[in-house]
């Protein structure tokens, strides 16, 4: 790419809520909202206030469709997809499952090394 190349949006502006002029790089959760999302909440309300009924008919089949999209997508059973709550979630998942001994260095992480991302 070169300076003055253009990049076209993935989404048009009046998919957002509001968008404010500024490009938001690295926003981490501080990004605009799509519309689309406030539909998404308000189905997750709904189907979370149906209690059980709602969790095992509606939350836990939108998880095992997701699942199953994702596992499409990369070529994986949906068994083999997990959503997990956050990246540190995901390093602690894989610190437990790792054989560690010791003397062993994951990228300067290792077990009893402080708390770099929750790893004990």
């Amino acid at each position: 790419m070169t300076v003055g190349t253009r990049i076209e949006a993935l989404v048009d502006k009046s998919d957002f809520l509001t968008l404010p002029e500024v490009a938001h790089l690295c926003a981490g959760g501080e990004t605009p909202i799509l519309r689309s999302h406030t539909e998404a909440v308000a189905r997750f309300f709904d189907q979370k206030s149906r209690g059980m009924v709602g969790r095992e008919q509606g939350l836990m089949g939108t998880v095992a469709s997701c699942r199953r999209l994702v596992g499409e997508l990369l070529g994986v059973s949906a068994d083999d997809i997990a959503f997990l709550s956050s990246a540190s979630e995901g390093v602690n998942q894989l610190s437990a499952w790792l054989d560690w001994q010791p003397g062993d260095n994951w990228g300067g992480v290792r077990p009893g090394a402080g708390r770099p991302a929750t790893i004990d």
